[in-house]
């Protein structure tokens, strides 16, 4: 009966933690029924509740966190279209997914962005999110990766060059993930490419050789850079062993692959086109009991 009672105080602590849906439900509902073996098993004693509130209060937060940065990315990505090298990183969810997403978390948190106005810009929205990112208490170094992007996206290569440089500067030797320091280099790359510093990109590429070798995008980037420099052999030799670029082609080498066919297979990839667009999404329905922030 006692146990009955424990996993009963439990499931009513869940319901109350979580909103209806969605893939914080599915990860809590495994927690719990882990919880719950250990309590059948005897082996670790009580669970602690306030633990469990504050671990899925943990989950929830990683979250929002990535639904925003995944909406950010979709949004930069329309702003700015693919003629250039720019990227945004890889999003999981398509916007439909992600806005809905976050309209099931806005009953346990306060604050979250609006789904886009009509006609509202894609980088308008773009600069919600990133609002949204901050308040939630993003990492620094994660959210100076984002206004670089938004610098980039709103104001040109050279700027992106300029926030991408100072945010790799502001690093803390040791602390940054691999993750990060990459996803900074190629915002740097990328933006050099763009202004057409053939050779400062390659510079750039070279002094982090063994953080391109373990980055797929550094990689294709490093490849991409030779062929722009004209030498074909060198962009062979870095491509030996990476799988065929399954993205978007920049503009740019999209004509170098019509003009240059002995580089055409090193060149794969969907041309690019122009953006300034908004991801395209419908309302989400929300649940009549959800509390929806205006």
């Amino acid at each position: 009966m006692r146990r009955e009672l424990q996993r009963a105080s439990l499931d009513r602590a869940l319901e109350w933690l979580i909103p209806e849906g969605g893939e914080l439900e599915r990860r809590a509902v495994r927690v719990a029924q882990f919880a719950h073996a250990l309590q059948q098993s005897g082996a670790f004693g009580e669970v602690d509740l306030q633990q469990a509130s504050e671990e899925l209060a943990a989950l929830q937060l990683d979250l929002v966190e990535s639904v925003l940065e995944d909406l950010l990315s979709l949004h930069l990505s329309a702003h700015v279209g693919s003629l250039g090298f720019a990227s945004f990183g890889e999003p999981r969810r398509t916007a439909q997914a992600a806005w809905s997403e976050l309209e099931r978390l806005r009953s346990s948190r306060d604050g979250l962005p609006k789904l886009p106005g009509p006609g509202e810009p894609a980088l308008d929205v773009a600069a919600r999110l990133a609002a949204g990112l901050e308040r939630c208490g993003l990492a620094p170094a994660r959210l100076e990766l984002w206004r670089a992007r938004l610098a980039y996206a709103a104001r040109g290569a050279r700027a992106g060059a300029d926030a991408f440089r100072q945010a790799l500067l502001d690093l803390e030797p040791g602390r940054a993930t691999p993750e990060l320091h990459a996803a900074l280099l190629v915002g740097l790359v990328e933006s050099t490419l763009d202004r057409g510093a053939v050779r400062e990109a390659r510079e750039l590429l070279g002094a982090h050789a063994t953080l391109v070798d373990a980055d797929r995008r550094l990689a294709r980037l490093r490849v991409w850079a030779c062929l722009a420099a004209g030498e074909l052999e060198t962009a062979r030799e870095h491509a030996r062993g990476l799988a065929p670029w399954p993205g978007t082609l920049p503009g740019a080498l999209a004509d170098l692959r019509e003009r240059w066919r002995e580089a055409a297979p090193l060149l794969a990839g969907a041309p690019g086109g122009a953006g300034r667009g908004v991801p395209s999404v419908e309302p989400p329905r929300s649940r009549p009991h959800l509390k929806v922030v205006k």
